[in-house]
């Protein structure tokens, strides 16, 4: 005998279900659509421009005795070597020596090497995000104890608008120190090149201070430094005018710091496809199976699901450069492990069915995923020098997380009309992040934005029409109608709003 019967449902969890298990040798398929609308406010979000910061003074750079050496910041420029043994701190020294003048000789600052320089600032964010899309749920019973699942989201349309407001930065603590040093440098080298006592030097040494002061004095030179002229200790308020600050393709000779927000932050992200696949099995540990007619339904269930990351994350900026900038992550990009209880027990009672409750405990496994170019985390303003900071992909390791569903079934009309509602709140712990910048993974595991440490509690309401009874079937095809609301009551660090959805589930058994 082959029995087919529909069932119409959707929801977020457990799509389609409204009991945990079904018969051995019995399939069930649901298939639903929803919509969800949400919104995240997130203020006095921290920030540092560290990449800009090393153009100042590069504390990341060291040679093997560990003494500062980069030859492209304003700390120690003689380190520069002027031939394959000869530096130009040593150079200039020996020059002044032998020829009684007192030159600059490039040699190392006196700042504080123990800080990092940077621009902080500070910013406040709001994301509004809109998602609309289908779901299909299969279930298979090995047996009355074993129901096996599988659950594939279809993104129709993922949406976020995000806006950036109070956005400050402030002035680069200690730059002016070696600003200055390069301003005083640069004018004592030229007066000198100008004078009588360089024109009475043999042509080999005028040759060399000539190219010395070209190297860090002129528009072309190899390390040039005239950007900080014009920069000082403040590049944000004072405009970013170098070539090396100047993001490719957004044709103009100064930027701004909304500039940059409008380049690295276009006002929507998109995206759409399949999410995240999820797979499982429900065991009966315990007592009778909820929907057993020669029982009392109560029962105890453990549960094992594996969530397989199939949704889109971002692509690699080096494939797609700017297009990375308008991509939605509709993936989380790791494998995410979930075990748990279920436990459900029947109420004898005029309307109120049974109560029921989840546990689940999840945790992931490392995977790495490509680095998202962003100026707030990256430090600096050219999308290429974000990527040498930080590298091209990073480890990722998402947080452990515990989830928590108590919930209640109400039948209004005998075998016909029911009503579910439950709570569900969720933690989840830290992420950790892992990339060749220490200060980004610090960056992306404190950052709001991107829930590092999040808490969220939800309300559902649920409403069946029942159609699947024989004793009040009508028509030859058993069919059960739900529709359904589900809003957030509390969140932290994460989105809060709600989603409405409707669904078909189908029944098919044979024996």
């Amino acid at each position: 005998m082959k029995e087919i019967s529909v069932l119409i449902c959707f929801q977020t969890i457990l799509l389609g279900q409204i009991l945990p298990t079904i018969p051995g040798n019995v399939f069930r398929l649901s298939l639903g659509t929803n919509t969800a609308d949400s919104r995240w406010e997130m203020t006095k979000n921290q920030f540092s421009l560290k990449g800009i910061g090393r153009r100042y003074f590069d504390n990341d750079t060291h040679n093997d005795s560990v003494s500062f050496s980069s030859n492209y910041d304003l700390y120690h420029n003689g380190s520069t070597y002027i031939d394959s043994v000869t530096t130009i701190q040593d150079w200039m020294t020996n020059f002044n020596v032998a020829h009684g003048f007192s030159l600059p000789i490039f040699e190392a600052q006196n700042i504080d090497t123990s800080k990092a320089m940077g621009s902080n600032g500070s910013f406040s964010e709001k994301r509004d995000r809109t998602i609309n899309g289908r779901y299909l749920h299969l279930d298979y019973g090995m047996s009355n104890e074993i129901t096996l699942s599988l659950s594939i989201p279809i993104i129709d349309s993922y949406v976020i608008e995000q806006s950036f407001s109070n956005v400050h930065a402030s002035k680069i603590e200690g730059a002016q120190t070696l600003v200055d040093y390069h301003l005083s440098a640069r004018q004592e080298l030229k007066t000198f090149i100008e004078s009588n006592n360089y024109s009475n030097l043999r042509r080999g040494l005028k040759d060399t201070l000539q190219n010395i002061y070209d190297l860090f004095y002129t528009n072309n030179g190899q390390f040039s430094t005239k950007w900080a002229f014009h920069s000082q200790d403040d590049p944000i308020e004072n405009l970013l005018i170098d070539t090396g600050f100047l993001p490719p393709g957004i044709n103009k000779d100064s930027v701004s710091l909304p500039d940059l927000i409008s380049y690295y932050y276009p006002n929507r992200r998109l995206g759409n496809g399949f999410g995240d696949i999820k797979i499982g099995a429900t065991v009966l540990l315990n007592g009778t199976p909820t929907w057993a007619s020669d029982g009392s339904g109560d029962a105890i269930y453990g549960q094992l699901f594996v969530k397989i990351p199939y949704g889109k994350t971002l692509t690699q900026f080096l494939d797609i450069r700017r297009k990375q900038f308008s991509e939605a992550r509709i993936g989380s990009g790791v494998t995410r492990w979930s075990v748990g209880f279920y436990g459900s027990k029947m109420i004898n009672s005029k309307s109120l069915r049974r109560i029921y409750i989840q546990t689940q405990s999840e945790f992931s496994t490392t995977t790495t995923l490509n680095t998202p170019v962003e100026f707030f985390s990256g430090g600096h303003s050219h999308p290429d020098s974000i990527l040498a900071l930080v590298g091209n992909t990073y480890k990722y390791d998402k947080g452990t997380g515990f989830t928590l569903n108590v919930g209640t079934e109400f039948e209004q009309l005998k075998n016909r009309l029911r009503i579910q509602g439950d709570v569900l709140a969720v933690i989840k712990g830290k992420d950790k992040y892992l990339s060749k910048s220490k200060h980004w993974d610090n960056w992306m595991e404190e950052y709001a934005g991107n829930s590092p440490i999040y808490n969220k509690v939800d309300l559902k309401l649920e409403f069946w029409l029942l159609n699947s009874i024989s004793e009040n079937r009508i028509g030859p095809i058993p069919f059960d109608i739900c529709t359904g609301f589900r809003k957030t009551l509390t969140a932290k660090n994460t989105y809060a709003g709600w989603s409405a959805f409707a669904g078909i589930t189908t029944y098919y058994q044979g024996w």
